[in-house]
């Protein structure tokens, strides 16, 4: 009997995916760079705040970025509007507080989604798959 090795639901669609995580809460920070990486995607940089989180974000130059919306120094949106201003990439905010803030809020800002904290496994990959797709799909759009 062959022994088949067992899919990771997400990992074929996220699978070598770079991620900047911006997290302020060093547990948080390790939480989600182990379920990111156990299903494929690199970690290609990590930051404690929003100012050091653009200057990683722009030298680095990942795919997805997961970011905290509350921060020290700079906070995510502040952070997420200079990083835009410079590079266009899907930005995932993490909150605690979805009842101040709003998927509305989140696409002015032009992120591709958010996630509340804390969030499961599904809950997380899920979500970045849907906005690294609907990320993918803008720029497509663009180019036509």
């Amino acid at each position: 009997m062959s022994r088949m090795k067992k899919q990771k639901p997400f990992s074929y669609a996220l699978t070598d995916k770079r991620v900047v995580i911006i997290e302020d809460e060093g547990i948080s920070q390790t939480y989600l760079s182990r379920i990111l990486r156990q299903h494929g995607l690199i970690i290609a940089g990590q930051a404690y705040n929003g100012l050091e989180g653009v200057h990683v974000v722009l030298r680095e130059r990942p795919d997805i970025v997961l970011m905290d919306l509350q921060m020290p120094v700079l906070n995510g949106v502040e952070a997420a509007q200079r990083i835009l201003a410079v590079y266009p990439v899907c930005i995932v905010f993490l909150t605690a507080h979805t009842e101040t803030f709003t998927w509305e809020q989140a696409e002015q800002v032009g992120a591709y989604g958010y996630i509340q904290k804390p969030a499961d496994r599904i809950t997380l990959l899920d979500s970045l798959l849907r906005a690294y797709q609907t990320f993918q799909a803008k720029i497509q759009n663009q180019k036509e």
